[in-house]
């Protein structure tokens, strides 16, 4: 990934390389908070599943953004 964006899009290695890195820091960070804030949810329809209902609502107003 990096070598695509130096070589092919000609960016600068050390800006690929930090911005590589401060995603993946976040990826480390985000993903077992996320985890941790689902398995505590108490709904009717499940701890997962009320979580993917509301992505699909919001996916959809972005969408439509998108268009309009």
């Amino acid at each position: 990934l990096l070598l695509y964006y130096n070589q092919i899009l000609g960016a600068n290695a050390a800006h690929v390389s930090i911005a590589l890195g401060v995603a993946l820091l976040l990826d480390a960070v985000s993903g077992p908070l996320g985890g941790a804030f689902s398995d505590r949810l108490k709904f009717k329809l499940g701890r997962r599943r009320s979580l993917m209902y509301a992505a699909l609502v919001l996916k959809g107003v972005f969408i439509v953004q998108l268009i309009l």
